[in-house]
């Protein structure tokens, strides 16, 4: 696979204030992989105007609820129409598994990555529902981020509570699992109590904390609660959830047990998806043991080495308070705890980035395709017209400020799409040249000097509309630096399109009842005559009139004949492209494939001698190829 960097574009819902996992998961790509990633924080924004065509991957970050109204059905059907590599990762899939599955096909995804476990792919993700499915792999619901790996532990003896645990209740029809989370809240509430213990329990919504202040929650806790993530219920239809909310809708103070023996008795257990919560990660980094109910944990926890084990039927509880007391154990529990999933690295964001890395490098062979926008104009886009405030920055953002946004949008955006208009400038969305910045504005300068160094027609233009403006009060110098930018990119041998990896070449054709030159370009493995010499294809060629050679065309330059002059591109690109390097291409737009020199007409008006030694330069690019070509110029074979 070639090494070029792939241009990944993240769809996701983040606004900075979500719990600290979804943060370190989503821009953990941006911190760590060697790829380039954009971030669409705002999914609604995507319309049929939005253009996913410069990027090799298309990412769906799994807070995107694909069941929901965050795509509309214009973006679903960009993202499935374009040519990258469609990438999906999800989370809580016990719910409308199959109405997923259809979403999923609908998207066109190819890889998954999944919370459930490898022997269970094919029952959630089967091939014959998504027929354009890949690859299908299984991660964490986290992992460990930098900071926590840096974080120092405070000692037991500072720590103000014995036991902390913040969670939610959740819905019944997750089944057993599931409400463990509130079981293990009210038993502990009870137990510490009873036994004497200070604790902070609470699975109210309005009690669960976020942002810094967890960390700080987790440094005054010696032990914190904890049970498996998942559900032991997978409504598959979506039947059971619905079945359940309509009960409790008509009986709200039904109890779980009532719940369970009316709609899902029968199946609880049966398909079960389980594994570890990234919150182990954080107690472990912050030095608290963990006190969890028996269960798998993903492989990665040991009873006795990593945590106190609690018997679903709380059969051992003095056992756990017991040790509960014994601090000298305890502080080794977190300790261990900590050497294995922390100090390790085995569990960081950063392995996790590399693996991702390896998978994409055996799906995503479409490098390069796209030129894709630089960071800074992609996000100044999202700031300007969508009042996108948040700007990644490795593992964490920046929040630009929203009032500057607000003016911009309501002042300035009308007088820029105002000149949108005038220049016919692409305004989609991920259509943004990558190329709006100083170093290659400096670039395109160079290259317009190279030409004025080879070309002596160039520089007596130049020196013109420097010494005698006046001169050039029709032309306008934004003509004079389209024109010339076009044509030294043409002179220099190596123009392009984005999808054609060579250079492409001219065919020059006059019509002189419109008096009107066109110079049409093809790629550069077109038809060839029986000597060998390139023959055009594609448009550009006025219907009944002859293509004539050089020599002819600056004959009808010099004796003015000529009054419009254009480059059709159509047949290769809309975008005239030159290779910068192996990795960026710089990309100048042509409307619908076409441009007119309007300067060089200016000057074919009052010097066509010397128009005609600029257009002169251009017979150098077919020396190429082997087209033919004599020292007053290239000889082109001639079709009718």
């Amino acid at each position: 696979m070639d090494r070029d960097r792939l241009k990944i574009l993240v769809l996701s819902t983040f606004d900075g204030k979500n719990a600290n996992v979804i943060r370190d998961f989503l821009l953990s790509f941006n911190a760590y992989s060697r790829h380039r990633y954009h971030y669409v924080f705002n999914t609604q924004i995507l319309d049929k105007e939005t253009d996913f065509s410069p990027y090799d991957v298309i990412l769906i970050f799994w807070s995107v609820y694909l069941l929901g109204e965050y795509l509309s059905q214009e973006a679903i059907e960009g993202i499935r129409n374009a040519p990258a590599l469609k990438v999906q990762f999800l989370q809580d899939e016990y719910r409308d598994v199959r109405a997923m599955n259809q979403a999923m096909a609908k998207l066109g995804i190819q890889v998954m990555f999944t919370c459930v476990e490898e022997s269970q792919h094919e029952i959630f993700y089967p091939q014959a529902l998504i027929p354009s499915l890949e690859g299908t792999y299984s991660v964490l619901t986290g992992y460990v981020p930098a900071y926590l790996e840096k974080a120092a532990p405070l000692g037991m003896a500072s720590r103000a509570l014995d036991v902390g645990y913040r969670s939610r209740s959740v819905p019944y029809f997750l089944g057993d699992l599931g409400r463990e989370k509130t079981l293990i809240a009210h038993r502990f509430q009870d137990i510490c109590w009873r036994k004497g213990l200070s604790y902070d329990i609470s699975v109210r919504e309005e009690d669960r904390i976020y942002g810094r202040a967890w960390p700080r929650f987790l440094r005054s806790c010696r032990m914190t609660l904890g049970t498996g993530s998942g559900a032991s219920v997978v409504d598959f239809d979506g039947q059971i959830r619905r079945r359940c909310d309509e009960y409790l809708k008509a009986h709200p103070d039904a109890s779980y047990a009532e719940v369970k023996e009316r709609f899902f008795q029968d199946v609880d257990g049966q398909v079960v998806i389980e594994t570890i919560s990234p919150r182990f990660f954080e107690a472990a980094a912050l030095g608290c043991t963990l006190v969890l109910h028996e269960g798998p944990y993903a492989g990665l926890l040991v009873p006795d080495r990593h945590y106190i084990p609690v018997k679903k039927d709380y059969s051992n509880v003095e056992e756990v308070v017991e040790k509960i007391r014994d601090s000298g154990f305890c502080e080794r529990l977190a300790a261990q705890t900590r050497e294995d999933l922390i100090a390790s690295g085995k569990h960081s964001y950063r392995k996790f980035v590399e693996r991702f890395d390896a998978i994409l490098e055996r799906h995503a062979w479409r490098v390069g395709r796209g030129l894709g926008p630089s960071k800074f104009s992609f996000y100044a886009h999202q700031y300007f017209r969508h009042q996108q405030l948040l700007v990644p920055v490795g593992l964490d953002f920046f929040r630009l400020p929203s009032r500057v946004a607000m003016l911009v949008r309501r002042f300035l955006m009308p007088a820029a799409q105002r000149l949108a208009g005038i220049f016919r400038r692409p305004a989609s969305l991920l259509q943004i040249s990558p190329l709006d910045c100083v170093p290659f504005r400096c670039f395109k300068l160079l290259l317009i000097l190279r030409l004025a160094w080879k070309v002596a027609s160039v520089r007596w233009m130049l020196a013109r509309a420097v010494l005698l403006p006046s001169s050039w009060r029709r032309a306008y110098y934004r003509d004079l630096w389209r024109d010339l930018l076009r044509i030294a990119l043409l002179h220099s041998g190596r123009a392009c399109g984005r999808a054609v990896p060579g250079p492409v070449r001219l065919q020059p054709s006059l019509s002189r009842a419109e008096r009107q030159l066109v110079l049409s370009a093809f790629a550069g493995n077109g038809k060839r005559t029986a000597d060998g010499a390139p023959v055009a294809a594609g448009p550009g060629e006025p219907n009944g009139d002859r293509i004539l050679d050089w020599s002819a065309i600056r004959s009808d330059l010099a004796a003015g004949r000529v009054s419009r002059i254009e480059l059709d591109y159509s047949a290769v690109d809309e975008f005239l492209c030159y290779p910068v390097s192996s990795q960026k291409k710089m990309a100048l737009y042509l409307d619908r494939g076409r441009h007119r020199f309007a300067a060089l007409e200016t000057l074919v008006r009052s010097n066509p001698q010397q128009a005609a030694g600029v257009l002169n330069c251009l017979s150098e690019y077919y020396r190429v190829d082997g087209w033919a070509h004599e020292q007053d110029g290239p000889e082109v074979t001639s079709t009718t």
